[in-house]
């Protein structure tokens, strides 16, 4: 069976509301990194990636919906209710962590935004798996649409660490990037979803943004900040699972990582990279969300998602196609997730 194909973006982060003017933003190399009123152990603001036309006051909740909704609008919109059956929806949202989110008003929120005229199936619970969640929907989704469950699903991501108690407690944590901690991450924000079809039932939509070769997901039995990167259980594992699917196919030429800037990510990439050095670009191209957007979390796979298609679709009318791209992200909960995407 052919690969299922994404028809449709939605995308809404600090840097624009729209996925246009997100995908623009970052091949522009612009960030909106700035200072917080919430202060570090040196007393130092906090560094984040925020809409700031959103009141600092905002809670978590109210940001991940003003955000989701925006991205989930503009994903749905121009699709004709009468010429679809169903479409299965799939949400990755936080992972839990000592920061307790109300995942149920979430979900309600950006389900009870979306047109009551669209036949979207939310039967599935949300996933609450971080930076590798949306992998993990993607995983979902396409298994249902290659057994014909469905032929159109919707996959999204939304999260945000820059509301007041989630910058406190990164901060209490001694995780936020600042002048006594060099190795620690920028809090980000950010929402995105994908119209995933059939091959067969992506008439009507435009010219594809891209193909889902495959996608994979694993398990690391130590947390972040316990276990050893070096050992990169989960993350070796993942990649072993792409690599096999993706044996006699081209090599992908980029790969774009959805973590967070700190160190030990990239001492975990590095050994989980020569373990499966088939599957990595050579030479090795990489991205990385963080240096955008900082840690956007369960947002950033789609994010990077509409890196990749952008990328494409540059790479195209330069005359050069780039074939695929691999994209990973891994939870500090120890959930990994990965995809290979093509043109």
């Amino acid at each position: 069976m052919s690969p299922p194909i994404f028809v449709k973006l939605g995308l809404a982060t600090p840097l624009g509301l729209s996925a246009r003017a997100t995908q623009c933003a970052i091949a522009a190399g612009l960030t909106g990194f700035a200072d917080t009123d919430v202060a570090d152990s040196a007393g130092e603001p906090v560094r984040a990636s925020r809409l700031s036309s959103l009141d600092p006051a905002t809670t978590r909740e109210e940001r991940m919906l003003f955000l989701g909704q925006r991205a989930l609008a503009e994903c749905l919109a121009g699709l004709d209710p009468r010429r679809l059956t169903s479409v299965a929806c799939y949400l990755a949202l936080p992972e839990r962590d000592a920061r307790p989110f109300n995942e149920a008003y979430v979900a309600r929120g950006l389900r009870d935004a979306a047109d009551p005229a669209l036949p979207l199936d939310w039967s599935a619970r949300p996933i609450l798996a971080g930076r590798a969640g949306v992998f993990a929907a993607l995983e979902a989704a396409a298994a249902a649409i290659a057994s014909g469950r469905t032929s159109l699903a919707l996959v999204g991501g939304v999260d945000s660490h820059c509301d007041h108690a989630s910058l406190q407690h990164l901060a209490a944590g001694g995780r936020t990037l600042g002048k006594s901690n060099p190795d620690g991450l920028i809090p980000g924000e950010g929402a995105g979803f994908v119209l995933l079809a059939r091959a067969g039932a992506a008439s009507g939509f435009g010219a594809p943004l891209g193909r889902l070769i495959a996608c994979a997901t694993s398990q690391d039995s130590l947390p972040f900040n316990k276990r050893n990167p070096m050992h990169a259980v989960g993350l070796t594992a993942m990649f072993r699972q792409l690599r096999h699917l993706n044996a006699g196919q081209p090599r992908p030429q980029h790969l774009y990582s959805c973590q967070t800037g700190e160190s030990p990510w990239a001492r975990e990439l590095s050994n989980a990279y020569l373990r499966n050095a088939e599957l990595m670009p050579e030479p090795f191209r990489t991205s990385i969300i963080a240096g955008s957007l900082g840690d956007a979390g369960a947002a950033s796979p789609v994010v990077q998602l509409g890196v990749a298609f952008y990328a494409f679709a540059a790479a195209w009318r330069a005359g050069t196609p780039a074939d695929r791209a691999v994209l990973y992200g891994a939870a500090d909960s120890g959930s990994v997730g990965g995809g290979i995407v093509a043109h």
